[in-house]
């Protein structure tokens, strides 16, 4: 069975047949426990988010609502590219290259921004992938999940999804 097939219930998963030695497998979990967030992270972090899905495109696990991709992996899963306003990229990449970097000239045109897992916190990693998520639904839903959080910017947020102001009908 190979990775990213339709009839692979976990794609993201390692493979069960790969045959690795007992030493190489605990220095490996010990470096990945250590160290930053893993994919799995992640993921059991936005497995809840409304009107969200993982997919696998070509290798890469993605996360998506509908086809607007808001999280995605690179096929060695050690970098995460995510939603970021596009005004402030050059800030973030700013304040810590060493974390952050620009996306391939190709997806600068998109709301995008790109990080090494291994560098990033647990904490850091669950705001970026909210605020990610939180750029491609409805503000209604994005509002409901921070007030379920006990977050205090729900009330910041526009009562409805358009931030046009609305005047009565009514003449003086």
């Amino acid at each position: 069975m190979a990775c990213g097939r339709r009839d692979d219930p976990w794609p993201y998963s390692p493979k069960p047949s790969r045959r690795v030695s007992v030493v190489q497998w605990t220095v490996n979990v010990r470096s990945r426990v250590m160290t930053g967030v893993t994919v799995e992270d992640v993921l059991d972090y936005a497995k809840d988010f409304e009107r969200s899905y993982v997919a696998v495109v070509h290798g890469r696990i993605k996360l998506r609502v509908k086809q607007i991709v808001y999280v995605a992996f690179s096929r060695d899963e050690t970098t995460m590219g995510f939603g970021f306003p596009k005004d402030d990229r050059p800030a973030l990449v700013a304040s810590d290259p060493d974390r952050f970097f620009l996306p391939r000239p190709s997806d600068m045109r998109f709301h995008w921004v790109e990080t090494r897992l291994d560098r990033l916190e647990i904490d850091e990693m669950q705001e970026f992938v909210l605020d990610a998520w939180g750029m491609v639904v409805p503000k209604f839903l994005f509002r409901d999940r921070l007030s379920k959080m006990g977050l205090s910017e729900a009330q910041d947020l526009p009562k409805d999804r358009y931030s046009v102001p609305r005047f009565s009908r009514t003449r003086e």
